[in-house]
């Protein structure tokens, strides 16, 4: 059953003790969406909230097509989200259409991207890979798109046969010709790992760039503690972050585990002193210009790196 508001937006009837209804309560940010994206846009349900802005999936009138709108009241930090990725031409990164704004709420236009995080991707269907799954603790400092959070999570490896190995070479590409144009705007993404990796139209997309920025010195990165790389432990933030960042996924895509368990500042300080493994050492039948691929995004120096576009190169090789 369902109910209308006095707007004439449409709300599920959610069933209380006794058999009564009530329409749940419109938040006051729903309301200021609302206001400001209207008559443009018609409003969906929402699709997620972070630490400092929601998102919900929007229907544009004008262009006849679903968006995704990245909304809150920290009008600064969302217009400098959508002016970054206005500068990076990519069909491997999202695309902003604009930001609506007032005085106290802004909303970031973005494509609806609707697609498994990029793990899932590279992990099935296939037919005949046997699975084994473990649960591991992941624990993740606050990040840009998503609350503080210390988490169980599910990790599974999938044995790599000929499709999956397809399909992990084939995010790895589209998304180092992601970085080549984030790289090539003068920016570094910094916060690249699996939920912000997205399959999406046969091909993967890089999203949230809210921690976006110019190479140079950082004071606090809010991002994945796991996908971090140890540079950032000294504030210093490169383009071979990214590298390092994908390394970190090429691992875990191939091993089902992150090089570094565990969460916090301690992690970034054990990635100063600790070589990453192998992932050949942890997983039989790993090919091995994948493997060498691997350690080479993983360096601890930042300058040992292969650069996005050697790293293409690379992988055409592997």
């Amino acid at each position: 059953m369902s109910t209308e508001d006095g707007r004439g937006r449409r709300f599920l009837r959610r069933p209380l003790r006794g058999g009564a209804y009530t329409p749940p309560a419109v938040m006051p940010d729903d309301v200021h969406l609302a206001r400001l994206v209207e008559p443009r846009f018609r409003l969906g349900p929402p699709l997620g909230a972070g630490a400092f802005a929601r998102v919900h999936r929007a229907y544009d009138r004008e262009t006849r097509r679903w968006r995704a709108l990245k909304h809150g009241p920290d009008v600064v930090r969302l217009r400098a989200e959508g002016e970054r990725l206005a500068r990076v031409k990519s069909p491997y990164v999202v695309e902003s259409h604009g930001v609506l704004e007032d005085e106290a709420y802004a909303a970031l236009c973005l494509d609806l991207v609707e697609g498994p995080d990029a793990l899932r991707y590279v992990r099935g269907p296939s037919r005949g890979a046997s699975r084994e799954s473990a649960r591991r603790p992941r624990r993740n400092l606050p990040m840009a798109f998503g609350a503080p959070l210390q988490e169980e999570g599910t990790s599974s490896y999938v044995a790599l046969d000929a499709p999956g190995l397809a399909r992990r070479r084939g995010v790895l590409r589209g998304t180092l010709r992601a970085l080549m144009a984030v790289h090539a705007a003068g920016l570094a993404h910094l916060d690249v790992h699996a939920d912000n990796l997205r399959g999406a139209r046969g091909r993967p997309l890089l999203l949230d760039f809210d921690l976006a920025r110019p190479p140079g010195r950082v004071r606090d990165q809010a991002a994945t503690a796991h996908a971090l790389a140890p540079e950032l432990a000294e504030g210093r933030a490169l383009p071979a972050s990214d590298l390092y960042a994908l390394g970190v996924f090429l691992f875990e895509a191939l091993t089902g585990r992150a090089p570094f368990e565990g969460g916090g500042p301690a992690v970034l300080v054990h990635k100063l002193t600790v070589t990453a493994p192998r992932a050949s050492d942890l997983v039989p039948g790993v090919p091995e210009a994948l493997d060498a691929l691997a350690a080479a995004l993983l360096a601890r120096a930042p300058s040992a790196r292969p650069h996005a576009g050697d790293a293409l190169g690379q992988l055409g090789d592997a």
